[in-house]
């Protein structure tokens, strides 16, 4: 690149003409030393605190989820088996963190709404089977597809109990995103059941078989 005419003043951030005197730089080196060690300290209270944080964000997601109480208070033991595997040693930071990635990441509980959203009052069975198909389609992605996410965000925001008129409006953007999932094969037409998924997670993660870490996003 031709740099005539160029300005080859270095950029300076504040008033140059202000200059750190030796006392002040010393200071200025104490502090990020004392910096250093607090980022270090905090590092290690992240790592032995991280299962305290992953418990309480994963009881929240499932708190705030629209989902049947009965199917809330059962996620809420599964999450209390976690917890008491953990502190009698069964299991590690590695098995509880990735088992928690399932239900604060992973499609579980998203596709547990869902489920949920067809058992709303007034919707007729082929209006029920689209939202159960839907469930189960989200539940084969590692995360929520972007398609689904304004289904969801809908849901969330509908006081409980769901109404099918309510719930009908969405159908439309349902049928559009179960007709490109058919493209990759038939969908099954049972029910979802969150809870028999979760507890499945909960007992191969006890048994030392922990779901895998899913994928960076």
């Amino acid at each position: 690149m031709n740099d005539a005419g160029t300005d080859r003043t270095p950029f300076v951030i504040g008033d140059p003409s202000k200059r750190i005197s030796i006392r002040g730089a010393l200071v200025i080196i104490a502090l990020v030393a004392g910096l250093l060690v607090f980022v270090r300290l905090g590092f290690n209270t992240i790592v032995e605190r991280s299962h305290e944080w992953g418990l309480t964000r994963a009881r929240m997601v499932v708190a705030e989820a629209s989902l049947a109480p009965e199917d809330r208070d059962a996620l809420a033991r599964e999450l209390d088996r976690l917890e008491e595997g953990y502190d009698v040693g069964t299991l590690g930071d590695e098995g509880l963190l990735c088992a928690l990635q399932r239900v604060i990441e992973g499609t579980l509980v998203p596709a547990g709404i869902l489920q949920w959203t067809a058992a709303a009052n007034g919707l007729d069975a082929t209006e029920r089977a689209q939202f159960t198909q839907l469930a189960h389609s989200v539940a084969q992605h590692d995360f929520v597809p972007v398609s689904v996410t304004p289904i969801l965000e809908a849901v969330q925001a509908l006081p409980e109990p769901l109404e099918g008129e309510s719930v009908r409006a969405l159908l439309p953007k349902v049928a559009e995103i179960l007709e490109a999932e058919a493209n990759a094969g038939a969908l099954p037409d049972q029910a979802f059941d969150v809870v028999a998924a979760m507890h499945s997670v909960v007992e191969r993660t006890l048994a030392g078989d922990a779901p895998p870490r899913l994928p960076p996003r």
